[in-house]
């Protein structure tokens, strides 16, 4: 354990708590998402290829049924691990080097859990923006901890994220339903985060800050709130100054460069729309105390005063070098 585990395990946690009082008793299952939860925090702790492997699938072994996808996704990411163990002699981040069947490997684990990852969305809300919070501290232990591997893999790590970006921003914008607006505003969200990460090291402090923001934002619009924190809430995911989804982007988006900073800017104008189509249908009705609150706890800190949250950032990047 070390900064950065410390930081994301706090907000995998934050969404665990968020999930757990939001949801209604019918809705808890709670041997199934301790489990889920405990391996993500696993998963995003570690800078061992198979232990990642091991959290995520435990993931998908409490949370999806036994189908043809799921089982596709678990051979693909097996498969991986092995072919990384096989070719590199190890499996630790630190100690890899971009052979042909180390990058290989590294590519068929990735996709094996983003299958899965992306199936999760259909099952439980609340373990999918903890399941994307831990892809994103994946991400930076790879860049990191195996710079060499991760340069050479850059290319096609950049061109599927821009991609996930336009699609989930897309998809956003089209929603239909709140929860749907939440799915892919969380792709987009983390392809926007793993796209700065080409950025290196001085913009590890604002991915992680803008995760947080993020996936607060997102657990507390799933929670239902009033009207007023409803809209709190989604003109922040909207990034409409001077609220957290601004703020958290700034050092973000500077990072990038001047095409993918394009992509990004239409991105966040149809993540806009697809905001702007959710708060018309925002009905006036009292919500939940506790989400208001949290609401504007969100906006002072993350908005307003973001100095306190953004050193922690810095300090948990930190410990990555």
């Amino acid at each position: 354990m070390n900064g950065l585990s410390v930081f994301v395990v706090a907000w995998i946690g934050l969404i665990a708590v968020v999930g757990w009082v939001a949801s209604t008793p019918d809705a808890r299952v709670p041997r199934r998402t301790l489990a889920a939860f405990a391996g993500l925090i696993v998963a995003a702790s570690t800078r061992d290829l198979l232990w990642v492997y091991l959290g995520f699938e435990t993931v998908s072994l409490v949370t999806l049924q036994l189908g043809a996808r799921s089982m596709l996704g678990s051979i693909a990411s097996l498969a991986g691990v092995a072919l990384v163990a096989v070719s590199g002699a190890t499996t630790d981040l630190a100690g890899l080097e971009p052979t042909t069947g180390v990058k290989i490997g590294a590519v068929l684990l990735v996709s094996g859990i983003l299958s899965r990852w992306l199936q999760t969305s259909a099952v439980d809300r609340f373990i999918f923006l903890g399941a994307g919070v831990t892809l994103i501290a994946v991400f930076m232990r790879l860049t990191a901890w195996s710079p060499t591997l991760a340069g050479t893999l850059a290319p096609l790590t950049g061109v599927a994220a821009m991609a996930a970006v336009a699609v989930g921003s897309l998809g956003a914008a089209f929603s239909a339903t709140k929860s749907a607006l939440v799915d892919w505003l969380t792709i987009a969200t983390v392809a926007l985060a793993v796209t700065a990460l080409a950025g290196g090291a001085p913009v590890l402090p604002h991915v992680l800050l803008h995760v947080a923001a993020s996936t607060v934002a997102l657990a507390l619009v799933l929670s239902g709130g009033s009207a007023l924190a409803s809209w709190l809430s989604l003109l922040s995911l909207a990034s409409f100054p001077p609220l957290p989804g601004f703020t958290t982007k700034l050092g973000l988006l500077a990072s990038l460069s001047p095409v993918t900073l394009a992509l990004a800017l239409a991105g966040m104008f149809f993540i806009g729309i697809g905001c702007a189509r959710t708060l018309v249908r925002v009905e006036p009705e009292p919500g939940k105390l506790w989400v208001s609150a949290a609401v504007v706890a969100m906006t002072i800190a993350f908005g307003l005063f973001p100095g306190p949250l953004l050193a922690l950032a810095t300090r948990a990047a930190a410990t990555l070098f």
